[in-house]
């Protein structure tokens, strides 16, 4: 058996995101996809987990899953006779005990193919582990590849709950975010048809479509007196990761929308034009972090080293794998992505690295934010204002299956410099508020009550 580590990334930007663009991609291999049998398929994700997953597992988690999953394909028909599962003394391992109840499901439903119910298996097999880890069919992971052909999307940042998806957070631009939906609604329905009891890939497939087309999603939110219906057309998801504006004389405003490849020369670029228009002095900056979902790892570590001392540890990485075990300090060899890279860092203002800061945090930011809002606050280098961060602080390493499939699943949780997880516990601010629910969500704006206290704490507004 032979699974290749193909692409580690930070939970957030992911394949949760409905028409989300950008981020690094996989070359596809040149030699063609090898037939693989169904149980085989099983038996090479069950040594993968056993081998690399952030967690030990036990035979039964796997088994569970995969029996949960295999039971949902076939509608979970009441007068379905149970498989047997050896529950002896001495238990079977869990290849085994799948392949006897993928055999047992398969022999009451032979109208049911051998991949799909694999793969169903599959399905649920991740799912236990954890809410992001989960198996990519062909189309799923063909969107990670060179090549992949664009569709169009609403804009979301998606996660399961329960069994609904709840939305973590609309993307910045998108039809979505214009359309005032928010993070924490959970969709009901699209096209008036119920997404209860779909994955979160089949949801994923039915936001997406061709660019023009029209989809309308219903949702509920929290303190509304009943279900919302948005109706919307699919754009071409293109996310402009860094923006600035002067919101004051000698104040600097930059919002990082996620981390992704351009990230860090348009953070660069973004730091040299506010120096340039205030002549060369900065009184303060604001760095927005609200709303993002996260990225490539690289690139949080290099926006962090944009304002930190050289050698100030960014972040810690830890599972069970030697190679997750990782220390992340503000250094070239720690961000850039290679040796031809170039380190738009180094040759920022020296200024840059004292100038008063605030960084302005809300529920939506996730997974690479909080590792710079984390690693800024712990070294003492800006204040964090907002409310409590999502708390997702995981990596997620993609495995290929050799068909043209992939799984994904979690190989590391990311720490602050501080030794504290950010996993569940996300990021406490410094200074506490909410924003106001009815407040412009327009870039920089007057209206922005979070904005006006950052800059009232850097002395630009009385």
């Amino acid at each position: 058996m032979r699974i290749v580590r193909a692409w580690i990334i930070l939970l957030g930007v992911s394949m949760g995101a409905a028409g989300c663009a950008g981020g690094p991609q996989l070359t596809p291999a040149t030699n063609p996809p090898t037939r693989v049998s169904a149980l085989e398929k099983l038996k090479n994700v069950i040594v993968g987990i056993k081998l690399g997953y952030v967690d030990p597992v036990d035979d039964a988690k796997l088994v569970a899953g995969c029996r949960e999953g295999m039971l949902g394909r076939v509608d979970k028909r009441s007068d379905l006779p149970q498989p047997v599962i050896s529950k002896s003394s001495a238990p079977k391992p869990a290849i085994d005990e799948i392949a006897q109840a993928f055999r047992s499901i398969k022999q009451q439903n032979p109208e049911v193919e051998d991949k799909a119910l694999g793969e169903a298996c599959l399905r649920g097999m991740l799912a236990g582990l954890d809410r992001q880890s989960a198996f990519l069919d062909e189309d799923e992971f063909r969107e990670l590849q060179v090549g992949s052909v664009p569709l169009g999307g609403i804009g979301l940042e998606l996660r399961m709950d329960t069994d609904l998806p709840k939305i973590v957070v609309p993307l910045e631009g998108g039809p979505a975010a214009r359309a005032r939906i928010k993070g924490g609604d959970v969709i009901v329905k699209i096209d008036s048809v119920p997404t209860r009891g779909s994955s979160l890939s089949e949801i994923v497939k039915r936001l997406r479509g061709s660019v023009g087309s029209k989809v309308t999603i219903t949702v509920e939110r929290e303190g509304a007196k009943g279900p919302l219906e948005f109706p919307m057309t699919r754009e071409l998801i293109r996310i402009q990761s860094v923006r600035r504006k002067s919101i004051a004389p000698g104040y600097a405003y930059i919002r990082i929308a996620q981390f992704n490849i351009s990230t860090v020369e348009r953070l660069a670029q973004a730091i040299e034009s506010s120096y340039r228009e205030n002549q060369g002095d900065l009184k303060g900056l604001i760095l927005d972090l609200r709303d993002n979902p996260g990225g490539l790892l690289n690139a949080c570590v290099a926006v962090s080293a944009a304002f930190l001392p050289r050698g100030s540890l960014v972040v810690s990485t830890d599972g069970r794998t030697e190679d997750s075990k990782r220390r992340f300090l503000a250094n070239p060899e720690d961000y850039l992505r290679g040796r031809s890279s170039e380190d738009h860092i180094s040759k920022l203002p020296p200024g840059a690295k004292t100038v008063p800061m605030v960084v302005v945090v809300n529920r939506g930011s996730t997974s690479g934010s909080e590792i710079v809002a984390a690693a800024l606050q712990f070294h003492k280098r800006a204040r964090i204002l907002g409310v409590r961060t999502f708390g997702q602080g995981a990596i997620q390493t993609i495995l290929p299956l050799g068909d043209n499939t992939a799984f994904k699943m979690t190989t590391a949780r990311l720490y602050s410099p501080s030794g504290r997880a950010i996993e569940a516990n996300g990021v406490t601010p410094d200074v506490k508020l909410e924003q106001g629910v009815e407040e412009s969500a327009l870039f920089g704006s007057e209206e922005d009550s979070q904005l006006n206290e950052a800059l009232r704490i850097l002395g630009g507004r009385q």
